[in-house]
């Protein structure tokens, strides 16, 4: 039985650096064009199946997003627009406040 249970951990592992993998790929050219950043390593084996990434301050239309940016992008709207292409996310501090809040000096979270 132990054996079957680290059977079952490892392709839970595999499933989850291939989700991340497809999750980081999709998100490089928005990353290269400085729109997102994306705290954390972009190896998918270096991390956790999680990410936090930030709305970068950009004053130029959008096609993928359909908007023009203003100088204080709203975080919740990059929620609800992802939201809506069934990327589920949410924004805030879910998970180690100080050093969001502290070493990655984003006080509202990502």
């Amino acid at each position: 039985r132990g054996k079957a249970i680290d059977q079952s951990y490892i392709k839970i592992q595999k499933h989850e650096e291939a989700l991340s993998d497809r999750f980081l790929n999709r998100l490089q050219p928005l990353l290269e064009q400085n729109k997102l950043s994306l705290f954390g390593s972009q190896k998918s084996d270096d991390r956790t199946p999680t990410f936090a990434i930030c709305l970068n301050d950009v004053r130029t239309h959008d096609p993928y997003f359909g908007m023009a940016w203003n100088d204080t992008p709203d975080p919740y709207y990059l929620v609800k627009k992802l939201n809506e292409k069934n990327i589920f996310c949410t924004h805030g501090n879910h998970y180690a406040v100080e050093l969001v809040e502290k070493s990655l000096q984003q006080v509202d979270g990502v």
